[in-house]
């Protein structure tokens, strides 16, 4: 408790009671039968016993009235059957009458005799007692109160001592004892009297008795051999082990051992039964038993009997034992009769067609001489029950984990003749602690030999990182990633360990792929994909030429038996309609329908989602005879039907403030709520859905106050005709209106969700993973697969192909698919590209440097646009060559001095040609000029989209140490907003114009490369 309460007596009292669990009835117990205490006086017994009632009854708290209940309700509970007493105060009565309410309710759950009394209270016993205290029968059967015998022992006097021998609780089934002999009553036996027949001493009793002996059967002695042993793999031996329950540790014999250099590790002290103590050299092994691996230090004993003894080390000894056959089992002759049954059973089935056929059955068939599960039995079976089954189990790790243990003997030779490291062994700095007098710059890491072994040690960090070969480096990463001992953590997780001990050209790029490609970590990843841009649906101009339909519940069950709603919404005039139903069926969903369809007509198409009810033949009937189009969303997609769904939640927000407490009213409130949504204006159409269908706005509460505030103004007669005019073109009007605003709508919908969207494909073949809901929760999702894409239904529809279920091809979202990785073995050094819509990957030319020039595209124009066009645009104002202004020259502030040298990036061998040509070009044009500064920034070459190169440096360095420039950056907002005006619109773009503005002399040094 906190320790607010805990200041308070009375909180801490109730919590004490409660946790030694003393209340009302432990004080009723100890009144009905108080102990014997030693020493108590009359007085001290009357005290206790008043005690005992006032913390019971607790009578200043009750009134007379609820104390005589109470009193009843305790008489009335010891009439009671033990099973309905207990039932009953499992409920907690408070009052006598609400105890008959419960066996009532009791009796009336459960057929059969209605009994409910206690056949043992009040029933007379041997001596002529009854079963309550000072009860006996008279006569007449009545019953006859006679006053309780009281046996007074004085205080005062010394008390009994206690008895010498133990209290023993009478036997369960006490042996029939002899009838004392009674008059006038004669055996039927030997006719003497005395007696009765069951204790006649003529009689003698045949004593019986019953031996069990176990036949053994067939087989016997093999099954001893095996009941005691499993499988087992030590050290990539396989073998068997035998399951010793007695032994504290695991023992193995020496030929499992790998080589002598596992020996050492200790010695262990074995005590034998007969109390001999031997000790044995200890070594690490490898286990594995039923799938799992286990690492441990085992001793070494040359004259085992068995290959390996597991013992109490192995955490799963208990699984194991429970797990092997036993030796014989006793056959009950339920078993055995269930045994003939099922021989029978399986004669009669053997006689008819396709007997011998496998068929699929959903029936549980009882076993015979079933075995208790182990424990590792029923969690699977808890697990198999909590996931949803895919097409094949979860892959186990890539790699073998029988080698990746084995450490390689020739290290040294991998590294050496390994392709990808001739480049590190190149820049080594120092070989067993000696310079070697090259100093590779390396921006502070560099490469040394130690003892014949390359090592890598990164910039700040003194770790030495092995540098591991190509051909090991799978198993690194299936180590630092796979195992349960890495948890199939993250790239950067994994980087850092793997980091912390090994190192290779290409590390980061081998660690982001290996992950994105692990089966198990995009399984059960929790990043869904980026959903598609939004599609808006086709306008619909005429009411009720498409509907949408859903179903809604299951709810409370009213009075009238309804839990569901099924709900109908024009996608015209957004008009909704609801039906309570009692059940969802075909038939009531059809006859809702035909109420609907009497009232506004035929429909030309019903969109529903993939309910059972929808998808009936006897709606597919309906359909067909009243030439209706039935659409289908694609499955757990509802956004496809948003209209439906979306006043779905607004139907349920408003029942749940009118509802009664019980809920169970909500079908009564149906037509008043269906009123207050068609009154108000649609979102997206901007009208009452009440006008756009009858065009008139319908009165309602708030038109009935208004008038009695203010007469209403008496309205001009139009003839039929007139009126009929005037609603059409008002229909016509609202018609172009409506459509313009569901268009603004769509557009605003478009805009906000495409903010975080992206254009999603995939090809025919392509694997992909699927996300559904689980089938023990449906608000649960899973990635499911993978899945091959058979065909492309729409813009945002695939086909997939799904073997093992019922329906093999199914259509799905974009939004509930995501691309599925295979992991392939790559060359270390190949770049992963990923084609981004809206980049143009360049030829395998490399990105020429010049690119040759063409005309602007003036087709668009009409031929005086074209003319006006020319004669404003000189013929010198567009070049290929970039000018030089004279008017500003741009110059570099620092704030500190110290120059700045940064090492020249690698620059690809192919494009070396590329930058000396363009170092020719600027050369010319007088854009750079050599110089002899301290400062120093590497190149980069980056590609334009016009498969041109940009020559560019890497200033990030030199801008660190630049005073920051506060001058605004015009708002993007403000030149759109003064465009709004203007015909048209011209961007120009400068010709290489970072060339055109000169730099001072003095900015000159900084910007050297």
């Amino acid at each position: 408790m906190d320790m607010q309460n805990a200041m308070g007596y009375d909180q801490v009292k109730t919590a004490i009671l409660a946790k030694y669990e003393i209340n009302g009835e432990t004080y009723r117990q100890r009144f009905r039968d108080p102990d014997w205490r030693a020493g108590e006086t009359p007085r001290e017994l009357y005290d206790r016993l008043r005690d005992l009632y006032r913390k019971w009854v607790r009578p200043a708290e009750k009134t007379v009235e609820q104390i005589g209940e109470l009193f009843i309700l305790e008489q009335y509970l010891r009439t009671l059957a033990h099973d309905i007493r207990v039932w009953v105060k499992e409920h907690n009565p408070a009052t006598g009458q609400k105890v008959a309410e419960l066996v009532e309710a009791f009796l009336a759950a459960r057929p059969g005799p209605k009994t409910f009394r206690n056949q043992n209270f009040n029933r007379p016993a041997a001596g002529g007692k009854s079963g309550v205290p000072g009860g006996g029968v008279g006569p007449r059967g009545l019953g006859q109160v006679r006053a309780p015998q009281h046996t007074y022992t004085s205080p005062y006097t010394t008390p009994p001592r206690p008895p010498t021998r133990p209290y023993t609780p009478p036997p369960r089934h006490p042996a029939p004892t002899a009838t004392p002999p009674r008059p006038h009553v004669l055996c039927h036996h030997c006719s003497k009297p005395g007696h009765i027949a069951r204790d006649c001493p003529v009689r003698k009793g045949h004593g019986s008795g019953f031996c069990s002996v176990l036949r053994p059967e067939e087989g016997a002695d093999d099954a001893l051999s095996r009941v005691q042993t499993v499988p087992v793999t030590v050290n990539d031996i396989s073998t068997h082990a035998f399951l010793d329950t007695g032994s504290t540790h695991t023992l193995v014999q020496p030929h499992l051992i790998d080589t002598s250099e596992d020996l050492g590790k200790g010695q262990l002290r074995v005590c034998c039964v007969n109390g001999d103590e031997h000790v044995y050299p200890v070594a690490d092994i490898r286990l594995e038993v039923q799938g799992q691996a286990f690492l441990l230090r085992a001793g070494i004993v040359s004259g085992l009997r068995y290959p390996v003894v597991l013992g109490q080390d192995v955490v799963i000894l208990p699984e194991l034992v429970q797990s092997v056959q036993p030796v014989s089992m006793v056959v009950t002759r339920a078993q055995a009769k269930q045994s003939a049954d099922d021989e029978a059973t399986k004669a009669v089935c053997d006689m008819l067609p396709y007997s011998q056929t496998d068929i699929d059955l959903d029936i549980d068939l009882p076993a015979v001489c079933k075995t208790p599960k182990t424990c590792r039995q029923r969690r699977l079976a808890k697990m198999q029950g909590t996931t949803e089954k895919s097409v094949g189990q979860l892959p186990k790790p890539d790699g073998d984990l029988k080698d990746v243990w084995k450490p390689p003997s020739n290290l040294r030779d991998l590294q050496k003749s390994d392709e990808s490291l001739k480049n590190a062994f190149s820049k080594v700095t120092e070989i067993d602690g000696v310079k070697t007098g090259e100093s590779a710059d390396l921006n502070g890491e560099f490469y040394f030999v130690k003892d014949d072994l390359l090592y890598h040690q990164p910039k700040d960090a003194a770790v030495e990182q092995i540098v591991v070969p190509k051909c090991l480096r799978d198993k690194v990463l299936c180590l630092g990633h796979d195992i349960p001992w890495a948890g199939h953590l993250g790239t950067v997780k994994t980087l850092e360990r793997i980091a912390q001990r090994f190192h290779w050209p290409g590390m980061y790029t081998d660690v982001l792929r290996y992950c994105r490609s692990c089966s198990i970590c995009q399984l059960t990843s929790k990043h869904k994909a980026k959903p598609s841009p939004l599609h808006p649906l086709p306008i619909i101009g005429v009411p009720f030429q498409r509907l949408g339909m859903d179903i809604v519940g299951p709810l409370e069950r009213t009075r009238s038996g309804h839990r569901f709603i099924l709900v109908m919404c024009d996608y015209a005039t957004r008009y909704p309609k609801a039906f309570p139903l009692r059940k969802i069926t075909a038939g009531s969903v059809a006859r809702a329908l035909l109420q609907l369809i009497s009232r506004v007509g035929i429909p030309h198409e019903i969109l529903t989602d993939q309910g059972t009810a929808f998808l009936s033949k006897t709606l597919r009937q309906v359909y067909s005879l009243l030439g209706i189009k039935g659409i289908r969303t694609t499955p757990y997609h509802p956004q496809t039907d948003g209209l439906v769904e979306r006043y779905n939640q607004t139907l349920k927000a408003t029942l749940k403030k009118f509802v009664a407490d019980n809920g169970k009213d909500w079908d009564q409130w149906l037509p008043y709520l269906l009123f207050a949504y068609r009154e108000v204006p649609q979102a997206s159409t901007g009208f009452f859905p009440f006008e756009l269908l009858y065009g008139r706005q319908v009165r309602g509460p708030l038109d009935l106050l208004r008038d009695t505030w203010v007469t209403p103004k008496p309205q001009e007669q139009d003839s039929v005709l007139s009126y009929v005019l005037k609603m059409r073109q008002k229909m016509e009007e609202m018609a172009t209106i409506v459509e313009d605003n569901m268009t603004k709508a769509q557009q605003i919908q478009a805009r906000w969700y495409d903010q975080r969207a992206r254009q999603r494909s995939f090809a025919p073949g392509q694997q992909v993973l699927l996300l559904l809901p689980t089938t023990e929760n449906k608000l649960l999702a899973r990635w499911q697969g993978p899945y091959r894409v058979t065909r492309q239904l729409g813009p945002v529809t695939y086909e997939l192909e799904m073997p093992g279920r019922r329906k093999t091809k199914q259509a799905f979202h974009v939004n509930l698919l995501k691309e599925w990785r295979d992991r392939e073995e790559v060359p270390s050094q190949q770049l992963m590209v990923q084609d981004v819509q809206g980049d143009v990957e360049p030829p395998e030319q490399f990105f020429p440097s010049a690119v040759s020039p063409t005309d602007p595209e003036i087709s668009h124009l009409t031929a005086q646009q074209a003319q006006e066009l020319k004669a404003i645009v000189p013929p010198g104002l567009f070049s290929e060559q970039p000018g030089r202004t004279q008017l500003v020259e741009h110059d570099l502030l620092l704030k500190d001095t110290t120059p700045v040298r940064q090492h020249m990036y690698r620059i690809p061998e192919r494009l070396l040609p590329t930058l000396q040509e363009e170092l020719e070009v600027m050369k010319q044009l007088g854009v750079i000029e050599r110089s002899s500064s301290s400062w120093s920034s590497p190149v980069v070459l980056v590609p334009k989209k016009d498969w041109s190169i940009r020559f560019c440096i890497d200033f990030r360095q030199l801008n660190a140490q630049s005073t920051f420039d506060a001058y605004p950056m015009p708002r993007l907002e403000d030149l759109i907003e003064g465009l709004g005006r203007a015909s048209y619109i011209t961007t120009l773009d400068l010709c290489r114009g970072y060339w055109q503005v000169p730099l001072a002399e003095e900015a000159k040094l900084h910007t050297a490369f």
